[in-house]
């Protein structure tokens, strides 16, 4: 990976952890932002409710169109999609229980311009 990409990415990830963790909504807590590789990964909690309570294919569906909106709709987190990052969403329930897990890939972005 070029220095650009590596620095941008260090920036991306050193801005959103001085906010954390934070609530995103009332239901959602941003817990941690790390690096895997090429992955950025936002660690997210849904803090109201338990898996058993959820339908988890609707609750992965609902995450991937949220996590392309928003990885796709902020100009940072999109270009570094477009240099070649993945964003992953790893969402888990109240009791750590995994719910799903969202990448948002190179050429999702580009592809929703199109």
């Amino acid at each position: 990976l070029h220095t650009a990409y590596r620095r941008q990415r260090q920036m991306c990830i050193r801005d959103r952890r001085q906010y954390l963790p934070m609530d995103l909504d009332a239901d959602t807590r941003l817990e941690s932002v790390e690096v895997e590789g090429t992955a950025l990964i936002y660690n997210q909690r849904l803090h109201t409710v338990a898996a058993s309570e959820l339908n988890v294919d609707q609750v992965e569906t609902s995450l991937k169109q949220i996590g392309v909106q928003n990885a796709c709709g902020d100009a940072r987190t999109s270009n570094l999609i477009d240099e070649g990052a993945t964003i992953r969403y790893a969402t888990v329930d109240r009791n750590g229980e995994r719910l799903a897990t969202v990448d948002i890939s190179p050429g999702i972005c580009s592809a929703l311009v199109q």
